[in-house]
């Protein structure tokens, strides 16, 4: 499995411990989500949150798969995925609350509404912040040596 996965997956070590985890909390969230969806297979649900879950179980699945390939845009849509999750929201029968695996919230509200935050919601999204913003830095200088070797290579 493991030789599998390098061999699929070959920038996975490029990625920080932060990275790591956040890749496969992200790709453990997807997995929850779409465990759910099988297990209400039998239930009858609306289908509006039924397409909900499961975009959202693809879009975890897939912001997980382009941090483990080492993209910038895996840790961009991490931002929205960490986003839904610190979120909880209920207005009169509409009612949100994609936080998943873990959730330390807490909220307010009152007949037909609720509004809640979910603290390690908070925390993975400015830790996918900070990887982006670490990735991005580290793009910039590689660009920028090859840059310069193509430059010394010319003179």
């Amino acid at each position: 499995m493991k030789h599998w996965f390098n061999k699929r997956f070959p920038q996975y070590h490029l990625l920080s411990k932060s990275g790591k985890f956040l890749a496969w909390f992200t790709f453990l969230l997807g997995v929850n989500w779409l465990i759910w969806l099988i297990l209400q297979y039998r239930s009858v649900l609306p289908v509006v949150d039924i397409l909900v879950n499961l975009v959202f179980t693809v879009f975890c699945l897939i912001a997980a798969y382009n941090v483990f390939s080492y993209r910038a845009v895996g840790f961009k849509q991490m931002l929205l995925v960490f986003a839904l999750t610190a979120v909880q929201l209920q207005i009169g029968q509409f009612f949100i609350n994609l936080s998943g695996v873990l959730s330390v919230s807490i909220g307010f509200g009152g007949p037909g509404y609720y509004f809640g935050v979910n603290f390690i919601g908070i925390i993975l999204f400015v830790l996918a912040a900070k990887n982006l913003q670490i990735m991005d830095k580290l793009q910039r200088q590689e660009t920028f040596i090859q840059d310069s070797s193509e430059i010394a290579e010319k003179e």
